[in-house]
């Protein structure tokens, strides 16, 4: 038998969310890891009724009928556009509607622009008199 969720904060339920993503990145997709569980537990067990996660730009969890929630874990995430640093969250909600508190890193983004190179025939001169 599952325990109802706990309200920890103003907004914020039991759940412990945990995101691990690379510190840098070249590329703006990126692999992205979500742990969960239950303190009510002794943060053992995953956490129970989890039915959906989210791993958002920014610390603001989406809205309850935002694309942003998934029925399946996320493993990747594409990061917005633009070198930089970026602060990626990840969110996990009940079937009851109760959202985490964000898990939050931040993740630097250089993408280097595409090296062009450019090669010219040799130049012919040719001449008459």
């Amino acid at each position: 038998m599952s325990l109802p969720p706990r309200r920890i904060s103003p907004g914020h339920y039991r759940f412990t969310v945990t995101l691990t993503a690379p510190v840098d990145t070249a590329a703006r997709t990126i692999a992205v890891s979500i742990e969960e569980s239950d303190p009510l537990s002794g943060g053992t067990e995953p956490a129970a009724g989890v039915t959906r996660w989210a791993v958002v730009k920014g610390t603001e969890a989406p809205g309850k009928h935002s694309l942003a929630w998934k029925s399946v874990r996320p493993t990747t995430f594409k990061l917005p556009a633009g070198n930089g640093v970026k602060k990626v969250s990840a969110f996990v909600r009940d079937a009851a509607g109760n959202v985490s508190a964000p898990s939050t890193v931040t993740v630097t983004l250089t993408v280097h622009g595409p090296v062009v190179t450019i090669t010219l025939p040799a130049a012919t001169i040719t001449r008459s008199t």
